[in-house]
């Protein structure tokens, strides 16, 4: 089966261009530009996991996370931030193993933990 992955920036071309790269290598991705828009992505097609923009207008990266986790405990929750502070980074572990991706992303990085899942 292969792997479904939500990724959510305000900067949608970013977006669009991660989708791409990761239909490219074989899975499924679905693009949301804020978090109203991915929730209602998620709670339509579902997802194995999430690649998340920390700083989005509205609702943040770490209450999106928290709100589809509720319905995707056993998704992997990733996420990417151009600037990131120490609080986000301990939220952000509430929620992920991994560390926040700075961008531009290391996309060697992001494939190899996304198969891994």
């Amino acid at each position: 089966m292969t792997a479904s992955v939500l990724v959510v920036d305000d900067n949608r071309s970013l977006a669009e261009n991660l989708a791409e790269i990761l239909e490219d290598h074989g899975y499924h991705a679905a693009v949301a530009s804020n978090g109203s828009e991915a929730l209602a992505l998620a709670d339509r097609f579902g997802f194995d996991a999430a690649l998340i923009d920390l700083r989005m207008p509205g609702m943040d990266g770490l209450t999106l996370a928290a709100k589809l986790q509720e319905d995707a405990p056993t998704a992997d929750y990733y996420f990417m931030s151009a600037h990131c502070d120490r609080a986000h980074e301990q939220r952000a572990g509430e929620f992920s193993r991994e560390p926040i991706f700075d961008k531009p992303i290391d996309l060697d990085k992001l494939l190899r933990l996304i198969r891994s899942r």
